[in-house]
């Protein structure tokens, strides 16, 4: 059995080792047009115009260009790449942290097809500029470009071509700097440590879900009583104290509702009443009410169940449904509903709605029925500003 020292060399004995490092660019080219450049003459200081996102090396770039400067004396227009977000300058990364290390150039094209392209760009001689989104390298920069790019009298000269039919055609060019091989080099054709762990999307949602349809250790009831028949559902009393306002003052009172453990429900179909409770769990409405699957006369229930039970995220899921449905036969109808369940959004369509249309919409019967359930909506209306104007210009509607 050899010991480790006589498995090493003998002193003075080397071991012939090699390696290599080798550095490549990676290229990209985005060209972007801007029709209609005198319309955004003016836009502003620090203002710019995005191109699409697009990707070279692994990286997403927007190409940004400001038509009146950025944060200059100058109003001369600027040019740089960056991110779309309320600063708008950086490289959209996808490794966060990561310095990118960059040659560019800027083209503004010439469109009379004579070659007099205006560039500005990295030279070699300067070396690659440095860039990173997260800013961990203190030398490296969120954005690069040009502030002073080209003179405004140029960019518009007619003789020089840049500027035809007003559009402008901006290329951009990016060479990115790749080191592969050595003890620090990182390389960046495999995912990385943390991309090999894959996170599950959220699943709280589905298992509260299956919590209401099991009743599993449930400790509350609720009733729902119709046609002299009832109907139990089991629910946690804890769930529905912390999602819904009107169940939280009752069981926290000395109601008997909160003191027999059961609550009964006697102006609402079963299932409008599960398809509340489900919400109540799960802040969705189940998978057959959702979207475009949820029935007008579904959501009209469910809107006033939403404004009972003050769950304000149903009452604004059923608006939306209502107000697609909206038309000269359910205008008036739907607004009489949207003002008895403090449906704002919906009562403010119905009621331009039911203003622009006035004349037809009388002759319905979802008209009458509105007068008669919200006669105030019949005052309202007649102040609506078309319904002035209207009777103003004597047009009829």
């Amino acid at each position: 059995m050899a010991s480790a020292a006589e498995a090493s060399p003998a002193r003075g004995q080397q071991g012939n080792t090699t390696s290599k490092t080798i550095t490549d660019t990676i290229v990209g080219e985005h060209s972007h047009t801007i029709v209609g450049y005198s319309l955004i003459k003016g836009i502003g200081d620090g203002e710019p115009i995005a191109s699409e996102r697009f990707s070279v090396g692994g990286h997403e770039w927007v190409l940004l260009f400001y038509p009146d400067g950025k944060r200059s004396s100058s109003s001369d227009p600027q040019l740089g790449p960056g991110d779309a977000g309320p600063n708008p300058q950086g490289v959209v990364n996808t490794n966060e942290g990561k310095v990118v290390r960059a040659f560019h150039r800027f083209t503004l094209v010439d469109q009379t097809g004579q070659g007099r392209d205006l560039t500005k760009g990295r030279t070699r001689e300067a070396g690659a500029v440095k860039i990173s989104c997260a800013r961990q390298d203190p030398n490296a920069r969120n954005c690069h470009g040009y502030r002073k790019f080209v003179k405004r009298n140029i960019l518009e000269d007619p003789a020089r071509g840049f500027l035809a039919d007003d559009t402008i055609i901006i290329k951009y060019t990016i060479e990115l700097v790749v080191s592969s091989g050595g003890a620090l080099s990182r390389s960046s054709n495999g995912p990385s440590k943390a991309e090999l762990i894959k996170v599950p999307p959220p699943s709280i949602g589905k298992e509260l879900g299956e919590l209401f349809y099991s009743g599993l250790n449930s400790d509350y009831v609720v009733v729902v009583e119709q046609d002299g028949e009832q109907e139990e559902i089991k629910v946690h009393r804890m769930l529905l104290e912390s999602r819904s306002p009107f169940f939280r003052g009752m069981l926290e009172s000395n109601m008997a509702e909160a003191q027999q453990g059961r609550f009964v429900v006697r102006d609402m179909l079963a299932p409008v009443v599960k398809a509340v409770l489900y919400f109540i769990y799960t802040d969705q409405l189940p998978e057959e009410l959702e979207g475009p699957n949820l029935e007008v006369t579904m959501a009209q229930h469910l809107l006033a169940a939403a404004d009972m039970y003050q769950l304000t995220r149903l009452r604004r899921i059923c608006e939306r449904r209502l107000c697609e449905s909206v038309d000269v036969e359910t205008a008036a109808t739907t607004l009489a509903l949207a003002e008895q369940n403090h449906a704002e959004e919906l009562k403010r369509v119905c009621l331009d709605f039911v203003s622009r249309n006035l004349a037809t919409v009388m002759q319905t019967d979802g008209y009458r029925h509105m007068t008669r359930s919200c006669p105030s909506l019949q005052a309202e209306l007649l102040q609506a500003p078309w319904v002035l104007l209207c009777g103003i210009c004597g047009f009829r509607h």
